[in-house]
């Protein structure tokens, strides 16, 4: 039988997260993992199926709807914007939904981080919409958006910033636990968690250090079930990918 992992508590995430700028990049999916941050830094609470399918609402747990969803025209299509903030004494979490890993829209997101406030750490992911909606012959384009956006990427954020970049994320069907573990964030900082974590016995842990790159590298840490996840370390010069396993099971 399969040991499971123990969730991830509102002390743990509050505590590691304490006055921590936080970014979240990317499509439906990325917007879940918002939510169960915005969720998992106030209470001991997880995500409903009903809060995981919403999208686009004027508040959430708190937070605030910026721009796009309901405020505008609510769709499916590539255009489709939506921005959330959540905001506390301690905490700052912010949510861009986006369709492709490198646009114009993208670029302007990335001027606000060098011209604003840096984020600590961001989370994001950006593939299946670039690889089904814009080109039917996408593997080339794909590849070339990566080099721009980890290009782009290395000069709007300063080296301390964490990227997290979420490669494949659970495929239960139910969902029974939040989606931190201590290779996310904890270890990067040097924090030792209030709780000891479990991970599950057949999970291993891949890590691989960028050679021949003269500056210091980066790091960039990856979920994935298999090292596919390996092709961001060739398309991401400057940065250290480190591979573990996804963010929690059921």
């Amino acid at each position: 039988m399969r040991e499971i992992m123990k969730s991830v508590s509102h002390l743990q995430a509050s505590q590691l997260l304490h006055n921590k700028f936080m970014v979240v990049l990317g499509d439906s999916i990325q917007r879940a993992v918002y939510k169960d941050l915005v969720l998992l830094v106030q209470k001991e609470k997880y995500l409903s199926l009903r809060q995981l399918r919403s999208k686009g609402e004027m508040s959430f747990e708190q937070d605030c709807l910026v721009e796009g969803g309901c405020l505008g025209q609510m769709h499916n299509g590539t255009e489709y914007k939506e921005v959330r903030q959540f905001q506390s004494a301690h905490h700052l979490v912010r949510f861009y939904l986006v369709t492709r890993i490198c646009s114009r829209y993208m670029k302007s997101i990335l001027e606000d981080f060098r011209h604003g406030l840096k984020p600590d750490v961001v989370f994001v992911n950006s593939c299946v919409w670039d690889i089904s909606r814009y080109s039917c012959s996408w593997v080339d384009d794909y590849k070339e958006n990566l080099h721009r956006f980890f290009d782009e990427l290395r000069e709007a954020l300063p080296e301390e910033t964490l990227v997290v970049w979420n490669l494949t994320m659970p495929l239960g069907e139910r969902i029974k636990g939040g989606f931190l573990v201590p290779e996310h964030a904890a270890e990067a900082w040097g924090v030792i968690l209030p709780c000891p974590v479990i991970l599950p016995c057949p999970v291993t842990v891949y890590g691989e250090r960028k050679s021949g790159v003269a500056r210091t590298c980066r790091k960039i840490f990856c979920t994935s079930r298999i090292k596919c996840g390996l092709l961001v370390s060739k398309l991401s010069a400057g940065f250290e990918l480190h591979l573990f396993s996804p963010l929690f099971w059921v």
